[in-house]
């Protein structure tokens, strides 16, 4: 049987995540650098953890570029090579 989330908790996790979201135009510097994409050699994409999900997103000069949201109990590098249900470009502003 699968799990549904109620409509209430669905807001307020909406809500959480667009509060992070938005709290990068102010305070974009102080996510850290995932360490699977550091594994990798990449080092330009930050992230923000808003239990259970990772905020992937890089500091421009003049924005933040959110490049994904993901569930934070898997594993980052295989969600980036491996997803059959995210769209994730990791070298292009989206």
């Amino acid at each position: 049987m699968r799990n549904y989330v109620s409509d209430r908790v669905a807001v307020k996790i909406i809500d959480s995540l667009e509060t992070a979201v938005n709290s990068l135009a102010d305070l974009g510097e102080r996510g850290s650098v995932p360490k699977e994409l550091l594994d990798l050699g990449i080092a330009q994409y930050r992230q923000l953890i808003v239990k259970p999900y990772r905020i992937i997103y890089q500091c421009l000069p003049d924005q933040c570029v959110v490049h994904a949201i993901l569930d934070g109990r898997r594993d980052l590098q295989v969600s980036v090579l491996c997803s059959d249900y995210e769209v994730i470009i990791i070298d292009k502003v989206l």
